[in-house]
């Protein structure tokens, strides 16, 4: 059977899946919490909020506004991690593809994409799955612009970054290793334009870290 009919197979049956457990699964008691303190009044972190871990920021913000255009239902809730699937699947396939040769990487890839515990993530409102799903994106950008060279993908891979910590601020070190190992393999092995796209990105990374870094003082 043909690859690709493989992979359009197992993605609709997982993504299947996915949507029936964000659709019947009972609410989690962090998924309650985000809902009350987060989703319904859309109060991002700051001065006087509630700051603890149950705040995956940007699902409670892209959440919120789901919440606000599309009612109270517990799928709407789960909506936007339920939409981060198909961005992890593909950028898992893309990866493998990359580096293991077709005889093998069609099992090699399906095995990931179908880890379970790693699969309810995404039928729940928390950020665990979105920040895969951004950082697997951002990690196959990365593997791309080592071979060829595109602008459109260093900004790719950092937004990808940025999403992926915005949605787990667990990721913060993972992260910060993966743009300084980017950061040193194009400033060393390109040309001067692709240099000045090198310190406009680096900017406005840093840029992102310090607002991070300055709001957690706030609180």
């Amino acid at each position: 059977m043909n690859h690709r009919i493989v992979y359009w197979l197992a993605f609709v049956l997982l993504s299947s899946y996915v949507i029936m457990r964000a659709i019947w699964v009972n609410p989690l008691l962090d998924e309650v919490g985000t809902l009350y303190w987060y989703i319904q009044t859309g109060f991002l972190p700051g001065h006087g909020a509630v700051m603890d871990a149950n705040n995956h920021v940007l699902n409670s913000i892209v959440s919120h506004w789901f919440y606000v255009l599309l009612g109270d239902d517990l799928f709407v809730i789960r909506l936007f991690s339920v939409l981060c699937f198909p961005l992890y699947f593909w950028s898992i396939i893309g990866i493998v593809k990359h580096y293991i040769s077709d005889k093998f990487n069609v099992f090699l890839s399906l095995s990931i994409v179908s880890i379970p515990w790693i699969l309810e993530y995404f039928a729940y409102s928390r950020g665990y799955g979105i920040s895969l799903a951004f950082l697997f994106f951002a990690i196959y950008d990365f593997i791309k612009n080592n071979v060829q060279y595109t602008a459109i993908q260093q900004w790719s891979f950092i937004l990808g970054l940025i999403l992926g910590l915005g949605a787990n601020l667990n990721l913060f070190v993972t992260v910060l290793i993966l743009f300084a190992f980017n950061l040193a393999t194009t400033y060393f092995n390109r040309s001067q334009m692709k240099r000045m796209s090198w310190w406009l990105s680096t900017t406005l990374f840093v840029i992102f870290c310090v607002c991070c870094v300055f709001s957690m003082l706030l609180c």
